[in-house]
């Protein structure tokens, strides 16, 4: 089985979420808020960072990465990240709600991107 890919490139799946997880500790680490408040975020950090590429293992995406076919047609890999990700018991929802917006946000109207305003 070929491994997974998370980039171009030619970045492994796993490769990406290691190097993604090192940043997120010197981030967390570098915060300039006390040690209990960073404790407090760490779970819900390394559980974000961890699950936020997993869509990306889907053979359609795979497929992209690979150069296999052209497009995805439109399929966004962190919907599926955060619908693997809210089936683990105890997930915050501010998890599954970082997941689903690392790569794009939810405009304040709600619609705007969608129809353009």
């Amino acid at each position: 089985m070929s491994k997974l890919l998370a980039k171009k490139s030619g970045e492994t799946l796993s490769e990406h979420t290691l190097a993604c997880l090192e940043v997120s500790q010197a981030l967390l680490e570098s915060l300039p808020v006390h040690q209990k408040e960073k404790e407090a975020l760490r779970k819900d950090l390394v559980l974000a960072v961890a699950l936020h590429d997993v869509g990306k293992a889907a053979t359609g995406f795979q497929k992209v990465l690979r150069g296999e076919q052209d497009d995805w047609q439109g399929k966004r890999h962190e919907i599926l990240s955060a619908s693997f990700a809210s089936s683990i018991a105890g997930i915050s929802s501010m998890t599954i709600f970082a997941i689903l917006t690392h790569h794009k946000n939810i405009p304040s109207d709600g619609i705007s991107q969608i129809y353009g305003c």
